[in-house]
């Protein structure tokens, strides 16, 4: 989950018949991400806050009862409340879509990114984001970059991708069925993120940097579903909520 930003790469699109033949010159690339101040490796500026040993032991503790394992709990220097806001909703997604791991929690300075998911377990918040909901909050909100309007959306969106990896990369064709059943179009894919980008965010279009075959495929957009949840989760409408609905019927949630 990149940060977003004003200088951000936008989706490139192409003729029906340029996209026919390839698909990496065609829709969106990982984004290049917002230049920050000369030097500066945190792009929210929220200061950080010392915590004592028994605050951060009580909060590695807080998120071992919600079946976590906290990585590195004496570097937090965050606010507290808002990471245990992030545990308890990441906990409950998790209970909703049945996801059987056990989840390894880190939170580290990440640079100008927010969030990051590896290996299909670990799941790595931006210490940064974590100093400030306000100030995170606002930064999200500054551009279609990413769906989530607050700062709880960072940890939807990486938990997303764990749900999205379970029950396989369908959210281009839930996509799909949840357009027509709004509008009464029949979009294709193309169209498709095309709408995603206008309606969702402009990330949720991006192309798994790491697909190698240069023809077009549906799964190749790991995005999709974290920021529409992200997106159900922070700000939801119509679509989020019809997205959602499809995907549980899909995955006989």
């Amino acid at each position: 989950m990149p940060e977003p930003g004003a200088g951000a790469q936008k989706p490139v699109r192409l003729t029906r018949e340029q996209a026919a033949t390839t698909e990496q010159a065609h829709l969106p690339q990982m984004m290049a991400g917002r230049k920050t101040v000369a030097g500066s490796i945190d792009p929210i500026g929220a200061s950080p806050t010392v915590h004592t040993i028994q605050e951060l032991l009580s909060l590695a503790q807080y998120a071992r009862e919600r079946g976590f394992q906290f990585y590195n709990p004496m570097q937090f220097d965050g606010d507290i409340t808002l990471l245990m806001e992030q545990i308890d909703i990441m906990a409950s997604l998790r209970d909703e879509y049945r996801i059987p791991q056990r989840i390894v929690l880190q939170v580290s300075d990440l640079g100008a990114d927010l969030g990051k998911t590896i290996q299909r377990r670990t799941i790595i918040i931006s210490s940064t984001a974590m100093r400030s909901d306000a100030a995170t909050s606002a930064y999200l909100n500054a551009d279609n970059a990413l769906s989530s309007t607050s700062a709880i959306g960072i940890g939807v969106h990486e938990i997303g991708h764990l749900i999205a990896a379970r029950y396989g990369e369908i959210g281009l064709d839930i996509a799909r069925k949840t357009c027509y059943n709004i509008t009464g179009e029949e979009l294709d894919y193309f169209q498709t993120l095309d709408y995603l980008i206008d309606h969702v965010s402009d990330y949720s279009a991006t192309r798994n940097p790491q697909a190698t075959s240069p023809l077009f495929k549906p799964t190749h957009y790991h995005e999709i579903f974290p920021e529409v949840l992200a997106k159900h989760i922070t700000n939801p409408d119509e679509f989020t909520a019809e997205f959602i609905r499809l995907l549980k019927e899909a995955c006989n949630l």
